[in-house]
């Protein structure tokens, strides 16, 4: 009798050992890759607030501004997060991209000047630089084309196994569109087709997802240096006469916030390319919140847990 009772408290101290949580790991190591639209900055910014997003480079691409230009933002940006140690590297011009609102992202200022220099490598080139001998996967936040990332592959397709993921913000994965998909088609077509892991993050064009007047003036009250890089940027008039007509949509944000806060969205994985994942919904209400929340300097990283079976006990 004493040896079955003996065994079964073995055996219900293997179980609860079994179940429990194994916690997540919480820091990112990431790579940004930006065409430097409005939104970008916003995006940018919540990445760079945050302690637990290792920052490794960022990559400029064209789209919203040129690579050269969006490049002097990227820079100018870093000098008020105090972070200019972090290189940045210009992606190629594409003489076809040249949208209606280059002249608006071009008239917004990210921060003051500095004397800081764009690294001497192409993007493509810094990637491979980046990874070589990387023990680390790192995750790809693509903010613009995929167009830095497939160029670097072309040329060294090993360091597809130092990919972690790449999320990336696009209008729609069924049927496939939006304007970062259209900078390059190529690039993107052939990255799906390969097996590395994309999480495509889009707005679903829901009229609701406003970064609006609410989230300026948390900026406007808080105290934080998120809070003065943002109010500093949404007091240039270029930005106030835009921000009265509601024009400035949750997009690029969302990216970020997936990356801190992926609880905020349902995620279908494409049953074609299970390699990639995309949203189907995201709560509005709690992605303001954990916006609001980062900008007042409230915001907790939780850690999260995986349970290896379901904790019955």
């Amino acid at each position: 009798m004493k040896k079955v009772i003996f065994s079964l408290i073995l055996l219900m101290i293997g179980l609860t050992m079994w179940s429990q949580p194994r916690p997540v790991k919480l820091s990112s190591t990431v790579i940004i890759d930006t065409d430097c639209g409005f939104d970008d900055l916003r995006a940018i910014s919540l990445l760079l607030s945050r302690p637990e997003i290792i920052v490794k480079a960022f990559l400029t691409t064209d789209g919203s501004l040129s690579p050269e230009e969006g490049a002097e933002k990227v820079l100018t940006l870093l000098h008020e997060f105090n972070k200019s140690s972090i290189p940045v590297a210009c992606g190629d011009v594409a003489k076809t991209i040249n949208p209606g609102w280059r002249p608006f992202c071009s008239s917004i200022n990210w921060g003051s000047r500095n004397d800081s220099k764009v690294a001497g490598i192409s993007a493509a080139d810094y990637i491979l630089k980046a990874l070589t001998g990387e023990n680390e996967k790192i995750t790809f936040v693509c903010l613009g084309s995929l167009t830095n990332v497939w160029s670097a592959i072309k040329k060294d397709a090993t360091i597809l196994n130092r990919i972690d993921r790449i999320v990336w913000y696009n209008e729609s994965v069924k049927p496939m569109k939006g304007f970062n998909y259209d900078c390059d088609m190529e690039s993107a077509n052939a990255l799906f087709r390969s097996n590395v892991r994309i999480d495509v993050i889009s707005n679903l064009n829901v009229e609701e997802a406003l970064f609006d007047g609410s989230l300026v003036s948390v900026c406007a009250d808080s105290k934080t240096l998120l809070a003065d890089v943002l109010n500093n940027v949404f007091m240039q008039k270029p930005v106030i006469d835009n921000l009265k007509k509601n024009h400035f949509k949750l997009s690029d944000d969302l990216v970020s916030l997936y990356i801190t806060n992926p609880e905020l969205f349902g995620i279908n994985t494409d049953l074609d390319k299970l390699n990639v994942r995309y949203n189907r919904s995201y709560d509005i209400a709690g992605a303001k919140e954990a916006i609001s929340d980062m900008i007042k300097g409230t915001y907790v990283a939780e850690r999260s847990v995986v349970f290896n079976s379901f904790p019955v006990n």
